[in-house]
């Protein structure tokens, strides 16, 4: 057996049965146990079980074997936790990965980051922090070969700044020589923090082999934080490594945040960007134009959404013809999502863009977005995204009421198989006249 998950089964409808059949289990594993390993080659371990009194039983699983260690809560009392986490440090060093989703609270804090920084193999830490402090943040920061790091810190008992991180670091070099801040870091996922702290980790490490960012921020950042967050990301992360862009609220909440086209400039520094979310309630403020330098600059685009969808506020100033310099400039785009304003639909003797097609989009989301003329802007839409499978858009927040963009949904069924039929009578055409030329 090489990996294993211990949680309580979906196929139980009584929880206290189930927890008394394993409870039964587990004791005669526990007096059976044999002289060796319980599972000599268990690479992959997660223990979901919520119950205290059945928790002690995980010893028998752990084996040097583990690669792979999954602890949603340790429900154990906190004295007992930095024992346990010794116990793991020492009978399983190769562990490459390691989630503790659930508060490390703070009397053992300092005691459980430096045993995890003792894994040399350690790739992969999820780690919630209940108290952070400058020292959590650089110990961890030590660690020469983690990869991806998921922090969660609901508060933080010390100030976390630049300054601060850096004093501490200062503190902590024995040779006063320079070093990197987790040299190997290719994703950094932080949670329930404000984004200043976030802005700071972000400056303090200067990860320049970043390929993944996320923020899910506490609470909702104001508009000129965003704005330093995201030129701290352009002036300290390689504008040609970072590939992936999210920022959300951990709470949304409405909020005077506009998105302008100014506050995304620093991020055209990233020129091989494939995936930018941006899911904050906000205004949008971003036109055509701006749409337009994103898909000249990102031709690797897959994904791009400006703004929380479930109920922007105001008009936006993106229409229409604003998709078209993202059909044609970004030949993978998969999905976007912003409001639009389709109140505004020409239909003229020629097909937008001069018939330029894109076949790779598949999902659109214009949450609340305005729409006069359903026919027409179905029609547009079939004619530069003529393989899309998902649309979804409302006018108003009420339910009950007609609305038409479930209209543009159905036409656009309809238009997209005309397009398609047409395209394949061209590329018959085409084909026919090709043999009869070499003919």
């Amino acid at each position: 057996m090489k990996t294993l998950q211990v949680s309580l089964s979906p196929f139980h409808g009584s929880s206290s049965a189930f927890q008394q059949i394993h409870s039964d289990i587990f004791r005669m594993l526990e007096a059976c146990k044999p002289t060796g390993v319980l599972f000599p080659k268990l690479h992959d371990l997660s223990w979901e079980f919520c119950e205290p009194h059945l928790f002690h039983y995980i010893d028998l699983f752990i084996s040097p074997t583990l690669q792979s260690l999954s602890l949603p809560w340790m429900l154990i009392s906190r004295a007992k936790q930095s024992t346990f986490i010794q116990s793991i440090v020492n009978y399983s060093p190769s562990l490459r990965k390691v989630e503790l989703p659930r508060g490390v609270p703070p009397g053992i804090q300092r005691r459980v980051v430096s045993l995890i920084s003792q894994l040399t193999n350690l790739e992969d830490l999820c780690i919630d922090l209940e108290a952070a402090t400058p020292d959590d943040v650089v110990i961890l920061a030590m660690h020469r070969r983690i990869r991806r790091l998921h922090l969660i810190i609901p508060h933080v008992a010390e100030e976390i700044t630049l300054r601060s991180l850096t004093t501490v670091a200062e503190s902590r070099s024995v040779t006063h020589q320079q070093w990197q801040p987790f040299p190997a870091l290719e994703c950094l996922f932080t949670q329930r923090l404000d984004i200043e702290t976030c802005t700071a980790i972000v400056a303090f490490i200067k990860p320049r082999g970043l390929k993944e960012v996320t923020v899910i921020a506490r609470p909702v950042p104001l508009i000129h934080q965003l704005e330093t967050y995201f030129q701290t990301l352009s002036a300290c992360c390689g504008h040609t490594t970072l590939v992936d862009i999210t920022v959300a609220a951990d709470k949304q909440s409405r909020s005077s945040l506009l998105l302008h086209p100014g506050i995304l400039v620093p991020l055209l520094s990233f020129v091989r960007l494939e995936q930018l979310r941006i899911d904050l309630r906000s205004s949008l403020g971003i036109n055509n134009t701006a749409i337009e330098q994103m898909a000249l600059t990102w031709p690797n685009l897959r994904q791009l959404q400006l703004g929380a969808l479930d109920d922007s506020p105001g008009v936006s100033g993106i229409t229409l013809q604003g998709l078209i310099p993202l059909a044609t400039h970004c030949p993978h785009l998969e999905s976007i999502g912003f409001s639009i304003d389709a109140s505004i639909c020409e239909v003229g003797e020629e097909r937008p863009g001069r018939g330029i097609t894109n076949e790779s989009l598949s999902i659109i989301e214009f949450g609340k977005s305005p729409v006069v003329d359903p026919a027409a802007v179905a029609a547009f839409l079939a004619d530069i995204f003529p393989e899309v499978e998902y649309i979804t858009a409302w006018e108003t927040s009420d339910d009950a009421a007609p609305d038409r963009w479930d209209e543009v949904e159905r036409l656009y069924e309809i238009f997209a198989k005309v397009r398609k039929q047409e395209r394949n009578h061209i590329e018959m055409d085409t084909s026919s006249d090709s043999e009869t030329d070499e003919s």
